[in-house]
């Protein structure tokens, strides 16, 4: 094994942008807040400012910003989502003593927990707990998300007419060890992190060389410290304040929770709540009967003014 120096190709793929989504041309990613899948996240990436590879589980991407390393973001499950009442703001404040440096603010009164998914069901069930005792607090739930990590670029097969030689004196980083096989060279670089070099133009560079035939390329997550970046879809309801009226846990008492009502009593296998609280909230009328369509039309009559209260 010759120690020398490592060679990187990140393989552009096409990717076309839809309408529903932003493009991303800024040199660092800034997702938009509903993004929560990685095919969401492709078609937002724009690949001339931004090199990209996606896996089965994960997209790297190396920006112009920070060349040094690579953003390495994946699709998780179990992020902790809170939905606060409207016009009223989650204080992060109250969030510190349970190890939260981060939030995400997805819409006006929803929020993710910037690193909820290090916890294990221990430490999910204390926050949840904890999250109930907060002022404002009317929902939460587990979502789907987007979550990063840093990692490094690792190892690079290359096929080339070039000798060794040439590649090595043509791109050449210091770190890696080479293996020269007939066709197929190998660099390993298992120490990148420890160097600082531009990846960004390394991948400029070789894509517009026109004597490498093919490059794969392998990159490797080097920092436990997920943090949440964009999310997503309400996977499991985990808490819903007690309040009359609102069955969609918003905190509000509106149209929404008539239509709610409406849908479930006219089929309630297709739009069942994800919470028992969400029934019993909308259980006004006759209480312990179930949801009904009296319930929706004393709801009704609570908002035009018909009643006081809905107790």
């Amino acid at each position: 094994m010759k120690k020398s120096r490592i060679l990187a190709l990140l393989s552009a793929f096409t990717i076309t942008a839809v309408s529903s989504v932003p493009m991303i041309s800024s040199a660092v990613l800034t997702l938009p807040t509903n993004i929560s899948t990685l095919d969401d996240l492709v078609n937002c990436i724009d690949i001339e400012n931004n090199f990209v590879k996606r896996t089965d589980k994960n997209i790297f991407v190396v920006n112009q910003e920070n060349p040094n390393t690579v953003d390495v973001y994946r699709e998780c499950e179990n992020a902790i989502s809170v939905t606060v009442k409207k016009g009223t703001e989650l204080e992060k404040d109250s969030l510190t003593d349970n190890g939260f440096d981060s939030l995400v603010k997805v819409s006006d009164n929803v929020y993710l927990l910037g690193n909820s998914i290090l916890l294990d069901s221990e430490g999910k069930n204390k926050m949840v707990n904890a999250l109930k005792e907060i002022k404002n607090v009317v929902s939460v739930d587990y979502c789907t998300a987007i979550a990063k990590n840093e990692g490094f670029l690792h190892s690079i097969n290359i096929e080339s007419n070039l000798t060794d030689e040439e590649i090595q004196e043509r791109y050449s980083i210091e770190g890696g060890d080479f293996n020269s096989g007939k066709d197929i060279r190998y660099f390993n670089y298992a120490d990148a992190r420890e160097y600082k070099f531009n990846v960004y133009d390394i991948i400029h560079a070789i894509q517009n060389d026109s004597d490498i035939k093919s490059a794969d390329f392998g990159f490797v997550t080097y920092s436990s410290n997920s943090t949440i970046q964009s999310g997503g879809k309400v996977t499991e309801n985990l808490y819903t304040a007690p309040i009359k009226g609102d069955v969609n846990g918003d905190g509000e008492i509106d149209i929404s929770d008539i239509v709610a009502i409406t849908a479930f009593v006219g089929n309630s296998e297709k739009n069942k709540f994800n919470s028992d609280q969400k029934i019993i909230n909308g259980d006004v009328y006759n209480s312990g009967d179930g949801l009904t369509a009296n319930d929706a039309l004393m709801i009704q009559q609570y908002i035009s003014g018909n009643l006081e209260n809905l107790e």
